[in-house]
């Protein structure tokens, strides 16, 4: 590890059960062994946790931002749209040409052939070193793998196996017409189940960001903890509290479930826009939009309607090593959304970043990148 892992490390809160003396003095151990640390880079500001002030810095990669769905019928292959191709769906445009690439380049993916439980073909693909720790990435709403594009294109891609899916009925994922292929929330995890066994990969770090949340929390309940090596919420919703939403946000789901189609385009381009406290490049930006299509009102308000049995007791019940990461100047979530996932989990450590927002793996690729490799260097000991 390096010595801004250190640091990071140095100022971190323990949360919760667990949040021991020792358990902090065993990842300090770890940070040890650190080497010099990487130039900052300029104008970025750090991670607090709790009230620290400042987060490692390392010369990460940035390139695109993005993320997407497809209007459907069902599919019957689980092939992801080419990079820089749009999902044809209502309101889907042209792919923007260009766009950043990085040194783990959208060409380098490799495609999994992923079957759920009831059927469904799921678009999933992979880059990085097959030998290296896995990382599984599970996006948002509305949005496809192209959510995590700065990390696939980025330098997190040549040091980590990095396990990336459309959700179901997102992107070039099936999308089924029954409204309880979407409001069942074991059906969720156990799409992120069936993507982990494609992979053949073993002990993998999971990572939720936003309705990713819902999806690990139905994915634990049901297959455990046994088989992951740790589990990384991002701004990611874990409860339906209205105390852990904010004002904006049921003004920005309303706008995605009207009928109007013209209407609900322009309600899914605000609701991308609000995800972002850094706007990406228009032409990332542009590739995003044009793989993410529009959802139907349908599909949008039956997954608002997911179910998540006991997801307080599951997260009480995890007992991996936990990282809440969690911006501050996110349009959607309340801090306290973050807080309270981190509080239930045992010994879970909670990353707030300042001036960051819903996205922060896009606003800050460089900071949140170091975070992250921190974290999985040390599940991975």
């Amino acid at each position: 590890m390096r010595i801004e892992e250190a640091r990071w490390m140095l100022i971190e809160k323990r949360i919760g059960r667990g949040g021991s003396f020792l358990g902090l003095i065993a990842w300090l151990t770890v940070a040890a062994c650190a080497g010099a640390p990487a130039a900052p880079e300029q104008g970025g500001e750090g991670a607090r946790t709790a009230g620290a002030q400042e987060s490692p810095v390392a010369q990460g990669a940035a390139a695109a931002a993005g993320d997407g769905s497809r209007e459907a019928g069902p599919a019957t292959t689980g092939a992801a749209p080419a990079p820089g191709e749009g999902a044809a769906g209502t309101g889907a445009a042209p792919a923007a040409k260009g766009g950043a690439a990085g040194p783990g380049a959208m060409a380098g993916l490799r495609r999994l052939s992923v079957r759920t439980p009831d059927g469904l073909s799921l678009a999933a693909q992979e880059v990085g070193p097959a030998d290296a720790p896995a990382i599984v990435l599970v996006h948002g709403l509305g949005l496809t793998h192209l959510a995590w594009m700065r990390q696939i294109e980025g330098a997190l891609a040549t040091k980590f196996r990095l396990i990336t899916y459309d959700l179901r009925g997102h992107g070039a994922s099936d999308r089924p017409r029954e409204e309880a292929a979407y409001t069942e929330g074991r059906r969720w995890g156990d799409d992120l189940a069936a993507v982990i066994a494609a992979a053949k990969v073993r002990r993998p770090v999971i990572v939720g960001w936003s309705l990713g949340g819902v999806v690990m929390i139905n994915y634990l309940r049901d297959h455990g903890d046994k088989g992951i090596a740790g589990a990384v919420f991002v701004d990611a919703v874990t409860a339906f509290k209205p105390e852990f939403f904010t004002k904006e946000n049921e003004g920005f789901m309303r706008s995605l479930v009207v009928k109007d189609d013209a209407a609900r385009a322009e309600g899914s381009r605000r609701f991308l826009d609000a995800c972002f406290a850094v706007p990406p490049p228009a032409a990332n930006l542009a590739r995003v939009r044009a793989a993410a299509g529009v959802l139907p009102a349908e599909v949008t308000e039956a997954i608002r309607n997911m179910s998540t049995p006991r997801g307080d007791e599951t997260l009480r019940g995890l007992r991996v090593p936990t990282l809440v990461m969690q911006g501050d100047a996110d349009r959607m979530l309340t801090v306290a959304m973050g807080e309270h996932t981190a509080k239930l989990v045992p010994g879970a450590k909670l990353l707030v970043y300042p001036g960051l927002g819903h996205a922060p793996f896009v606003d800050d690729a460089t900071h949140f990148d170091a975070d992250l490799e921190a974290f999985v260097r040390f599940v991975a000991k």
